[in-house]
Parts: structure tokens; C-alpha cells; sequence
């Protein structure tokens, strides 16, 4: 019995009123009681069901994962395989040990690559400070020199020139 004809016929009994007299009353009671255990009874199947379905379907996840991991591994496989394939066909591969060396030898000059735009760095920062001092010092002397300068004038008299006339001519 399906789900719906379990719904129709219980949904039937239950607009049914109840008869009056007893012995009949008891007998629909009886049919309705028979219509909800056949009801839960479906339901139950019906659970059942989902209950496996979601275990084949966690199954067939966990196959679908498996599958995609041995797909993974054979492109691994396959890419490694042209790689050494392409290697081997290869006139100008010397071997992993003159490979090897190469690496090592490319590693050697960006060292000293690095060491010199170091020192290069170091340097250029060295004589930065030093025209950075240079230039101080050149503003000392420079700010000293204009100090000697405003004490010579202001020591030697007025400011208005110094006790010299018109005419170039000093007085007295």
C-alpha cells in the first residue's frame, strides 16, 4: 500500500462520523487504528529507504573520491614518464650529476651576485654619509664665516658706513 492510498482512506474514515451504535463505532475505530498502522508501517519503509539510499550515496561519494585520487596519481605517473622519456631522448642531458652541478654553479654566481650589490649597496650608503657630512660641515663653516662677518661690521662702528663721507673721503 502506497503512502497516498493510506492518506485517502484514513482521511475517508476520518470525515466519516462515528456511528452510534457501539459494536459499529468499535469496528471503524478497529479500521481506522489498521489504517494508521499500515500508514506507519509505510512511513517507516519509506525511512528505511532513505536510510540506505543515503548509504549507497556516501558510497558512491567515497568511489567517485577514490576514482578522482587514481586519476591524480596516473597523471603523475604519465607526466613523470614523458618527463624522463623527453630526458633520455635528450642529446644535450649530460645526467642529474652535470644537472646537478649546473644548479650548483648558477647558485655560486647569484651569491657573488648578491655579495656585490651588497657591497655596492654598502658603499653608495658610505658615501651618501660621507657628502651628508661633507655638506654639514661645509654649512658650519659657511654659517661661521657669515657670524665673523656681522661681528667685523657691527664692531667697527655704525652701520650707516662706517665713518666714510660722501665723497669717499674720511673725516677726521
Amino acid at each position: 500500500m502506497s503512502v497516498r492510498d493510506s492518506l485517502l482512506g484514513l482521511k475517508e474514515s476520518m470525515e466519516t462520523p462515528l456511528a452510534q451504535d457501539p459494536r459499529e463505532r468499535e469496528d471503524q475505530l478497529q479500521k481506522e487504528l489498521r489504517q494508521l498502522q499500515e500508514l506507519n508501517l509505510v512511513i517507516e519503509n519509506t525511512r528505511e529507504a532513505v536510510r540506505a539510499a543515503t548509504l549507497h550515496v556516501e558510497t558512491v561519494q567515497a568511489n567517485v573520491n577514490s576514482s578522482h585520487l587514481l586519476a591524480d596519481k596516473w597523471n603523475t605517473i604519465m607526466a613523470q614518464t614523458s618527463h624522463t622519456y623527453s630526458l633520455l631522448n635528450d642529446s644535450t642531458w649530460h645526467g642529474r650529476m652535470a644537472e646537478q652541478e649546473q644548479h650548483e654553479q648558477r647558485m655560486r654566481e647569484l651569491e657573488l651576485q648578491h655579495q656585490r650589490e651588497e657591497e655596492d649597496r654598502l658603499q653608495r650608503e658610505a658615501q651618501m654619509a660621507e657628502q651628508a657630512q661633507i655638506q654639514a660641515k661645509q654649512e658650519e663653516e659657511k654659517r661661521e664665516r657669515q657670524e665673523r662677518m656681522k661681528r667685523r661690521l657691527y664692531r667697527g662702528g655704525s652701520v650707516r658706513g662706517g665713518g666714510i663721507r660722501r665723497g669717499g673721503v674720511r673725516r677726521g
